[in-house]
């Protein structure tokens, strides 16, 4: 631990500069001890803080709490005195932010009580390298990186046609930006946020032959693994590099290049580790195709992409997608964890309180960190015109679909549920704990897995007493309670016993969600299919389909006329298996010959052989699937029209469907038609889909820095099924026992 004080009027700051870490090499840049008369900042290196000193704590944290929020604050400060409060440095971007924001922001000033503290603080930034470099980039547009050479890429890349290989503008950009930032910042890695069809992949091939790497281990959807990347790396390259990918029966570690799917990533460790040899002392770069697959931090795929970083020390990690966030900043954790040397375990939950917080505060500072390591391109790659039109389509009980309609049948349902549950609770914990002491029974006296199993009751005993869905804190003990009875208990458990478990588990936990989620399944989830099914049958008469163009002319055409009337090909997307059954099922009805690929069908191999057949067998169209099969990773530019059956809760859905076709490669203008059934003014579980959308791409727009926030989000997401669809209160069970061990 380092600290000087001093008074500027003796002596000046500038002399004492003294440099901790070496800026590119470690960390995220230069630190320094440096002081504004008596407000003070204080590294320790050995355990990555920043202390701030000389200050009235109280004071401060008061002003930081008008913008940041409280919640935000609190989580950010490791610890706090009178004079001083001390943070992890993983944090010093993001309280620069707050300090230089409070001063610039006519809203903040007036109602600051710390002024004096935060000028001399924002002062003593100024000082620190790493904040200048921050500075430097905020003043920064992408033309003004310096340029990276990628003119011997033409030697690398076979180019298209008759032309030599070159980059697109954007992709150069993203070369120039992603060199210069994370060498200023210190950074191992960087996202790339796109628009779906920009050409990432090229740009990732061209930044690993830039990085000079020996080995390039890409992770991608496994739709996605013989195409592009298997076609692309076998195909693009003038001299052809090795390549072992996941569709094989094993992993040849030697490859140049190894592509697998994010369920493979636990089999491509285990390969690794048994030949570790053929990654040491090798410039490895790892890149994460379509990385809002790992936006769960807690989740399977996230902790192996996090081992697998850890056993080949990338140079370099680079982050893609067209969609990289949903909602909330603490989906960012996995990423930072692999690409910002100061991103600690400590910091691990802290970051979670920090950015797990669904508030306007949260979002605007994640928003501002992002910029730091990321590039945006959402300018249209393409040099065709995505027109997107409306379809309304009526039918003689759409009235059943309203959302007075469902809502009414799901307040009853839950008021059942509610007696049901508050009748039969004491069996459902009888269940329980029969469930855990069978558990216990396996493990014996191990004082490990008895400590482990202690924290885990603890955590899911405060879910029985008490379970707060916006809690950031419920919500990672939710997330570790269900992965240790998935991962630890229910394999240990009787076959008998594991369905009798899951129940209960359930019940006792959080027996009100248990309620409301059985609601949306059982009421909301069977009427939306029902809704889809009928609308997909009612579009084969015109008469019950109306065509809104997106130049406001209207035409009633039948499904069949819309998929005939394409230039190519058609894809139809839908969120629902039996829509796509159904939906097939009609086109041949109709003398059509539709292929469907869904969950069932994509075994093995079969979902890119029936790809490739809707690609080159001219008769087979159109093909229909769900937006969890096809709607990412997977270009298909043979089709130039596309039906939505029904719109995606996500805007990143809605994007990455759409972009299958409506990417680079595409020679024909795209149409994309939104169905949405036609109850009138009154509002029904189809058009609700719409309004929830639109939330979801205002919420990650203003995260990704795309849109400045003007609403909190509890303001912005009330006309969302929260607020009108599960707007009941479930009955309480009533549960006064608490259950001890």
């Amino acid at each position: 631990m380092t600290y000087i004080l001093f008074n500027l009027n003796t002596l000046s700051a500038s002399s004492l500069v003294c440099p901790i870490l070496d800026q590119g090499k470690q960390n995220m840049g230069i630190f320094s001890n440096i002081f504004r008369g008596s407000v003070g900042l204080e590294f320790d290196d050995a355990n990555k803080t920043v202390t701030i000193t000389g200050v009235s704590t109280k004071r401060v944290l008061r002003d930081f709490s008008i913008y940041a929020g409280s919640k935000v604050t609190d989580a950010m400060i490791l610890k706090r005195s009178f004079s001083s409060f001390t943070f992890y440095s993983f944090y010093l971007p993001d309280v620069h932010h707050i300090v230089n924001t409070l001063l610039a922001d006519k809203r903040f000033k007036r109602r600051l009580t710390s002024t004096r503290y935060l000028v001399d603080l924002s002062n003593s930034f100024k000082e620190l390298p790493l904040t200048q470099n921050i500075e430097e980039i905020q003043r920064m547009e992408d033309k003004d990186y310096p340029v990276v050479d990628t003119s011997f890429l033409k030697d690398v890349f076979h180019g298209f046609g008759t032309q030599p290989f070159s980059l697109l503008p954007h992709q150069q950009q993203l070369i120039n930006s992603s060199f210069y930032k994370s060498d200023k910042l210190g950074l191992k890695g960087y996202l790339y946020d796109s628009s779906v069809g920009s050409g990432k992949t090229l740009s990732s091939l061209s930044i690993a032959k830039l990085k000079q790497a020996d080995k390039v281990i890409v992770i991608c959807p496994k739709k996605a693994v013989m195409e592009p990347w298997q076609a692309t790396i076998s195909n693009q390259y003038k001299v052809t590099p090795t390549l072992s990918h996941s569709m094989e029966p094993t992993f040849n570690t030697e490859a140049d290049f190894i592509v697998t799917h994010y369920e493979s990533l636990g089999k491509l460790i285990e390969a690794v580790k048994k030949n570790i040899k053929h990654f040491q002392n090798k410039r490895v770069m790892v890149i994460a195709d379509e990385c809002h697959n790992m936006n769960s931090y807690k989740s399977d795929r996230s902790t192996n992409f996090r081992e697998l970083c850890r056993l080949v020390d990338p140079i370099f990690c680079l982050w893609m997608s067209g969609t990289p966030l949903k909602a909330l900043g603490s989906e960012t954790m996995t990423m930072f964890s692999t690409i910002d040397p100061l991103f600690t375990p400590k910091v691990e939950k802290s970051f979670l309180k920090v950015y797990g917080i669904s508030g306007t505060h949260a979002i605007q500072i994640m928003a501002s960190r992002l910029q730091l390591v990321k590039s945006t391109y959402k300018g249209v790659a393409v040099d065709k015109e995505l027109k997107v039109h409306d379809v309304k389509v009526t039918l003689p009980d759409g009235d059943y679909y309203t959302l007075d309609a469902v809502s009414a049948r799901m307040s009853a349902y839950v008021k059942e549920r509610s007696a049901y549950y508050e009748k039969n609770m004491d069996k459902y914990v009888s269940d329980y704990f029969t469930g855990i002491a069978m558990y216990k029974d396996t493990i014996k006296m191990s004082r490990v897995k008895l400590a482990e199993l202690d924290y885990y009751l603890s955590l899911s005993k405060r879910l029985h007493r008490s379970y707060n869905p916006t809690s950031p804190e419920d919500r990672e003990a939710v997330v570790y309670t269900n992965h240790f009875e998935d991962k630890v208990i229910i394999p240990n458990l009787s076959n008998a016993m594991k369905h009798v478990f899951r129940k209960a588990k359930s019940v006792y936990k959080y027996v009100t969600l248990t309620i409301v989620g059985e609601a949306l399944g059982n009421i909301l989830g069977r009427a939306r299919i029902e809704c889809n099914t009928k609308i997909v049958e009612a579009m084969r008469n015109e008469k019950q389909t109306k065509i809104i163009y997106d130049d406001d002319s209207t035409d009633q055409l039948s499904i069949v006329d819309l998929v005939e009337g394409a230039k190519k090909k058609t894809l139809i997307f839908t969120d629902y298996v039996d829509v796509v059954k159904r939906t097939a099922d009609i086109f041949q009805e109709e003398g059509m010959t539709p292929i469907a690929i869904f969950g069932e069908t994509t075994g093995g191999n079969a979902m890119a052989r029936d790809v490739q057949i809707f690609k080159k067998e001219a008769k087979v169209n159109p093909l229909v699937t769900t937006f969890k099969t096809l709607g990412e990773a997977v270009p298909l530019t043979e089709a130039n029209r596309i039906i939505f059956l029904n719109i995606p809760f996500r805007s990143i859905t809605y994007e990455q469907a759409y972009g299958r076709a409506y990417r680079l490669g595409q020679d024909e203008d795209v149409d994309l038609f939104k169905v949405t059934l036609d109850t009138g003014d009154q509002p029904n579980i189809s058009t609700r889909n719409d309004d929830i959308m639109r939330w979801s791409d205002e919420m990650t727009s203003i995260l990704l820095g795309k849109k400045v926030a003007n609403t909190t989000v509890e303001e912005a997401i009330a006309p969302t099924p929260v607020a009108q669809l599960v707007s009941f209160s479930p009955v309480s069970p009533g549960v006064t026992k608490t259950h001890e061990w």
